[in-house]
């Protein structure tokens, strides 16, 4: 069984408080069951990745590994996207290794044969349509951030050192508001660089002199100092 959570996933989850990967093994594991297949000899493979390249996928990774190895007489997933939802590289890939090693691609709605001629169209038509979905809900996605940051929102998770995210009154979405605690610091390291003319090292060696410390990590380091000061926020 392949499982994978998708950012759609995410949205559904938030709206209706659903274990979207629990929900999709129940179904699966149900399939097999109807199937008259030892639900004990199943491995589940799982994982809450974007669907666009296989490099990213560590437990598709595997599988297809495990597929070349010739493992597996099948694999069940809720839906053919949740193999891929990348390009036509990533999608070749896939199709080449499930149809020359005669894996079935099992679904709740249909069985996919590859050595079928016209399952492989099927198949294939599937992962081209899921990529065009996806292109088309990143489009939406972009616009809908796009539009919230011309609002004044603050549209990523994590406020940038020196601000706390803040939910606005009466609106959806945050805002940034000044982190006092936290900005003092970050102008403190504007001035040693504008008006002391001190290297990022040298700026680094101070802050931790003065036992000033960044969010999380024990000292300051070049690299955190240069996107503090590259950051246009």
């Amino acid at each position: 069984i392949y499982l994978r959570k998708s950012r759609a996933d995410f949205e559904l989850e938030k709206n209706s408080k659903t274990d979207t990967l629990k929900r999709h093994r129940v179904i699966l594991f149900n399939l097999a069951k109807s199937m008259g297949i030892d639900i004990n000899k199943i491995r589940v493979y799982e994982e809450v990745v974007s669907g666009e390249t296989i490099k990213e996928r560590q437990e598709m990774q595997k599988l297809l590994e495990n597929i070349e190895l010739k493992k597996y007489k099948g694999i069940f997933v809720v839906e053919v996207s949740r193999l891929s939802r990348g390009d036509k590289i990533d999608q070749g890939e896939i199709t080449k290794i499930l149809k020359y090693t005669n894996t079935l691609i099992i679904t709740p709605d249909k069985v996919y044969d590859l050595s079928n001629e016209k399952d492989e169209e099927l198949f294939e038509d599937e992962l081209t349509n899921s990529s065009k979905e996806l292109k088309v809900t990143k489009k939406r996605l972009n616009r809908g951030r796009n539009s919230s940051v011309l609002e004044g929102k603050y549209v990523a998770s994590i406020p940038p050192y020196g601000y706390t995210r803040e939910k606005i009154k009466d609106d959806k979405g945050y805002t940034l508001i000044e982190n006092p605690s936290e900005s003092v610091i970050v102008k403190k390291v504007f001035n040693m660089y504008v008006y002391e003319n001190l290297s990022m090292c040298g700026i680094a060696r101070a802050l931790n002199s003065m036992n000033l410390k960044p969010r999380k990590a024990i000292e300051w380091t070049t690299s955190t100092l240069k996107d503090m000061l590259r950051n246009p926020i």
